[in-house]
């Protein structure tokens, strides 16, 4: 018994609980071509003080692309909205919430 306790991984990708992510920044996706900035905001401010909430839009449409950036004062706001807020109905559509990437990889085009 004592040696199959010990080959037990702890963090196993088995078990289903959430890990908890750091973030002040949210990645949210699904949403609805209609919400707006104003009810992404009163939708999240119930976690912390926001410092930016942006959805991000069409250029030449002027419409919501379907995702935003959700901006947080501290990480504790962040991880429990990240946590709350994943799958819930916002205008009758799931919103995916993740930890935004803060910094992506640039590459050159000559490569």
């Amino acid at each position: 018994d004592d040696i199959l306790k010990k080959l037990e991984l702890p963090d196993s990708p088995e078990k289903d609980h959430v890990p908890n992510i750091k973030t002040k920044r949210l990645f949210v996706t699904g949403l609805s071509f209609y919400t707006s900035e104003k009810t992404l905001r009163a939708a999240f401010e119930a976690f912390g003080e926001l410092v930016e909430v942006k959805i991000i839009m069409d250029k030449i449409s002027k419409r919501s692309k379907g995702y935003a950036f959700i901006e947080y004062t501290t990480e504790e706001a962040g991880s429990a909205a990240l946590k709350e807020m994943n799958g819930k109905i916002i205008n009758g559509w799931m919103i995916v919430v993740d930890a935004a990437k803060t910094n992506p990889p640039r590459y050159s085009k000559d490569r």
